[in-house]
């Protein structure tokens, strides 16, 4: 291919000119009209969620919280990623969203706010377990790839297993009557 200019409506992938993806006009409205109240109610969350983690890093060690980390995540679900972190323990806190063209494709945009102790496992659990739903744009951190645990809520031991059976325990002492 010689070195013409790309017309403005086209764009360059792999040697060839493709159609450059575009904004519908309801995207185009939405991001305008609807997203930025999404964005504010994000906004009055993630200060409610900092104060949070705050208080917990303060009764833990002491100190307050580091800086946090921003992961760029671009799909058509974005905000399931924020399920699978909680399920790994991971406190993350979603920023503004709205419509955005990456690589040239339509998708929602979402940044998730992460705390700088936690931001290398949060890449890793994002980077394994995404799907059609998000991808991660944001640069790579240097654990990903990196084997994973089982997600938190499936390491706990079950209730059953942690209460005695009802012949190990003792009876239950009838009214009037004391216990032996």
């Amino acid at each position: 291919m010689t070195n013409q200019p790309v017309p403005d409506n086209m764009v360059l992938i792999d040697g060839k000119l493709v159609k450059k993806a575009e904004l519908s006009r309801q995207q185009k409205l939405e991001n305008v009209v609807i997203y930025p109240y999404v964005t504010f109610v994000y906004f009055l969350q993630s200060i409610v969620w900092y104060w949070k983690l705050a208080l917990i890093q303060w009764r833990k060690r002491r100190q307050l919280p580091s800086a946090l980390i921003v992961l760029e995540l671009f799909g058509a679900h974005p905000q399931a990623a924020i399920d699978v972190l909680r399920g790994y323990g991971v406190y993350a806190q979603g920023g503004s969203i709205k419509w955005a063209i990456v690589w040239n494709t339509v998708n929602l945009r979402l940044p998730i706010l992460v705390a700088a102790s936690q931001w290398e496992f949060a890449d890793n659990i994002l980077f394994q377990t995404e799907s059609d739903d998000y991808l991660i744009v944001s640069n790579p951190g240097a654990k990903r790839g990196q084997s994973l645990p089982r997600p938190y809520v499936q390491r706990q031991p079950s209730q059953q297993a942690q209460r005695p059976s009802q012949s190990a325990r003792r009876p239950v002492a009838k009214l009037g009557q004391r216990y032996r």
